[in-house]
């Protein structure tokens, strides 16, 4: 069995491999059509105090995008042939904020093997470093969708009202980020 250091050292280094795999490829790929849609949304909402980033983008996830771009320091301009960088930090962090809750509520449920395991598969994804790497809505619903199922596995042990609550608020988050995550109101 392996003891505590080694394992948290095993940690630090998954979550510094799926962050170094996410800067090479927020370095790299090319801009998307999403992104200068949600960047701007986001900054347009703290130059102008008003929201148009559409019926079916929530304003929660493209404001935290667009905080470099509406607060001045980093603007972005669609015309100009370069990726919204900083914007793509912000959901780089959101990305490594998720595989390190995949790996605590693996740990809670299944022990701390399977917590490295699910935190190996996580930081080894193609598809979740490359969703991380792009200032996108989908990994910001990811994370909060995640902690909401979470959060209603573990309240089969604890019925207590509080937990369905926060469970509750997750669920919230998620949809103001993204409305297709209405689709989990049936878990409540």
């Amino acid at each position: 069995m392996v003891s505590t250091k080694p394992k948290a050292l095993l940690v630090f280094l998954l979550l510094a491999l799926f962050v170094l795999q996410g800067v090479y490829l927020v370095n790299r790929a090319s801009t998307t059509n999403d992104e200068s849609f949600h960047v701007k949304a986001g900054g347009l909402y703290f130059q102008t105090g008003q929201f148009g980033g559409g019926f079916h983008n929530p304003p929660m996830l493209q404001t935290v995008l667009g905080l470099p771009d509406g607060v001045g320091w980093a603007p972005y301009d669609i015309l100009k042939a370069r990726p919204p960088y900083w914007s793509r930090y912000i959901n780089l962090l959101l990305g490594t904020l998720t595989a390190f809750a995949v790996f605590l509520v693996a740990c809670r449920f299944f022990g701390e093997n399977c917590g490295l395991l699910s935190l190996a598969m996580y930081a080894l994804s193609p598809s979740l470093t490359a969703h991380s790497a792009l200032a996108t809505t989908d990994i910001g619903v990811t994370l909060w969708l995640f902690i909401f199922v979470a959060l209603v596995a573990a309240s089969d042990k604890n019925d207590a009202p509080s937990s369905f609550v926060v469970a509750g608020l997750a669920l919230g988050a998620a949809i103001a980020c993204k409305l297709t995550a209405m689709a989990f109101i049936g878990l409540m």
